[in-house]
């Protein structure tokens, strides 16, 4: 069983994923991981400032402002992962590798 804070946090997000669905907008969060994605700098400033408000004061959890950015798509990743306009392309074929219980790489 979980410890209590942890169970709080994790409803805490659940809300948070839920606030930003009614605000429309298009995220992806593992854990306590979050990117938004929004179509330009400025609409990422006032995104980005919004939900700070709403992490801090409605759901009283603590902002990483030293992991916090609003970035282009392109020079962000998530997790390992980056994403690309459709049509571009970094020069190299994507690549995936899984990892089994030893460590041994598989793909």
């Amino acid at each position: 069983m979980r410890p209590p804070r942890v169970r709080r946090r994790t409803r805490a997000l659940d809300d948070l994923d839920k606030e930003l669905e009614k605000r429309g907008h298009r995220f992806v969060r593992y854990a306590d991981d979050c990117n938004i994605y929004v179509r330009s700098e400025r609409a990422g400033m006032r995104v980005m400032g919004s939900v700070k408000a709403f992490l801090t004061r409605k759901l009283k959890l603590k902002v990483n402002e030293e992991k916090s950015a609003v970035s282009k798509t392109g020079d962000a990743s998530f997790w390992g992962f980056a994403l690309r306009p459709a049509g571009s392309s970094s020069g190299r074929s994507p690549r995936r590798r899984l990892y089994g219980s030893g460590g041994e790489s598989h793909g």
